[in-house]
């Protein structure tokens, strides 16, 4: 049987003892024998502290930077690949605060979990880190070892690294028609540019709330920030024809942008539609009048190729309208064989319209104009003595016969005479054609009687 003796008092006080220095006391040893005789030995107490708290987390959050991957200016420069630099070197101060002064530590950073447990890769300068492999957010592992055991006071994810992203999304050319508004359509300057139209393409998912673009005249005020556009849903481009915009999209809270993106705006050339001369045809009988200054047979084609002068008629291409309003507007195409509606003249207005491009000018016109058919009245028959002017007076042939002096009596008193063409023929076919026009003074063709036929032309 085992039997305890006390332990004596003393003894007891020993065993129970608080270190008088942090994390490293010494203490001595005194073992005595029974003949009084003793040896001392050094005890070292160490004493480590274990873990990081979990609250313990820190954040770092920047811009991202227009330069390469690796942190350098070159042509790969870019500002939308989630990589910056970051500084997290002051935690390495912040997790010694933690631990008591006296106590040895080191304190490294890895990249990863993997690297953290291996104690492999360590975060050379977290003063100058590039998030690379890890874009727009990475978590940064930090170990806590003693230097004197090697004992692992401490481990985790407590960095969180965010790259605050700033996107500018590539959009097409604002393209518009030049316009009369300054006076001039074909100077290249518009004044009715809207900027802002590009916006929501331009911000993408990103919220607008958030976020606000800008639009500049230059890449550096782009990039500074300065000058931008004042008026941008009513810009008039400063450079004819075309002209390229620059922008900027900035987060309201964190001040991080973006000033990569550019655009351009272009003016295309109205057509030209050329002045042509007025279109002219003579009064019908197709309505049962011919007088009455209306005509179903008025071929405007024939204008097309005069108001095109040398464009492409394969792109451009010529309507015809009763109205300026609907020539601008493109609408209600008068068609050929075209019938005026307005008696005698009618302003016709044509459009010419550029496929490729979507302009069009509606600002040429001309008259149609019909002109009533002469009236001609009865004249009286022309009678004449066979002379001897050819030698025989009996062969029923004249050569003086005055055929201008039917004129008059032919047209009657309520056409001028200086207004019209009256010509004279042999036949009905030429009298029609108006070609073959006999002329005065006339000598017959057929002996003693001959029907003459005339014509009469506005």
């Amino acid at each position: 049987m085992l039997r305890m003796t006390p332990m004596p008092l003393l003894l007891q006080r020993v065993l129970v003892f608080e270190n008088r220095t942090e994390t490293i006391d010494t203490v001595w040893a005194r073992a005595i024998s029974s003949e009084n005789c003793y040896r001392i030995a050094q005890v070292d107490i160490i004493v480590s502290t274990t873990g990081l708290p979990a609250a313990f987390q820190r954040n770092f959050s920047v811009c991202d930077d227009f330069l390469d991957i690796d942190g350098n200016d070159t042509a790969n420069n870019d500002d939308n690949d989630g990589i910056s630099t970051f500084d997290f070197s002051s935690v390495t101060q912040e997790v010694l605060d933690l631990f008591p002064t006296t106590q040895q530590l080191t304190v490294t950073y890895y990249r990863n979990l993997a690297d953290a447990l291996a104690e492999l890769n360590a975060i050379a300068d977290p003063s100058n880190y590039r998030n690379i492999g890890y874009p727009i957010t990475q978590q940064i592992y930090i170990r806590v070892d003693s230097d004197l055991d090697n004992d692992c006071l401490g481990f985790g994810p407590y960095i969180t690294l965010t790259v605050e992203p700033v996107t500018a999304q590539e959009v097409g050319a604002l393209e518009l028609c030049d316009d009369l508004d300054d006076g001039d359509g074909f100077n290249g300057i518009v004044q009715t540019f809207n900027l802002e139209s590009q916006t929501p393409i331009i911000l993408g998912t990103q919220d607008p709330v958030d976020f606000t673009v800008t639009y500049h005249n230059s890449a550096a005020d782009a990039l500074s920030g300065n000058a931008p556009i004042a008026t941008p849903a009513m810009y008039q481009n400063s450079v004819p024809n075309l002209e390229t915009i620059f922008v900027r999209v900035e987060n309201n809270l964190s001040g991080c942008f973006t000033a990569q993106t550019s655009f351009d705006i272009i003016v295309n050339p109205l057509p030209v539609a050329n002045f042509v001369e007025d279109l002219e045809i003579c009064d019908d009988n197709t309505d049962g009048s011919a007088q009455n200054g209306f005509s179903q047979s008025f071929d405007l084609e024939l204008q097309t190729a005069g108001i095109l002068g040398t464009q492409d008629p394969a792109q451009f291409t010529v309507t015809y309208h009763a109205s300026l309003a609907d020539a601008q507007a493109g609408v209600l195409p008068l068609g050929s064989p075209f019938s005026n509606s307005v008696p005698f003249s009618q302003i016709i207005y044509a459009r010419v319209y550029n496929s490729l491009t979507g302009c069009a000018n509606g600002i040429s016109n001309f008259n149609a104009i019909v002109n009533p058919e002469p009236t001609t009245e009865n004249a009286s028959n022309l009678s004449y003595c066979d002379d001897d002017l050819d030698g025989d007076d009996t062969n029923g042939f004249v050569q003086n016969i005055d055929l201008d002096s039917q004129i008059t009596d032919i047209l009657g008193p309520l056409q001028d005479p200086d207004d019209f063409n009256v010509t004279f023929h042999e036949t009905q076919t030429d009298a029609t054609d108006g070609t073959d026009a006999l002329s005065s003074p006339y000598t017959n063709t057929t002996a003693n009687q001959q029907t003459i036929l005339c014509s009469c032309r506005e």
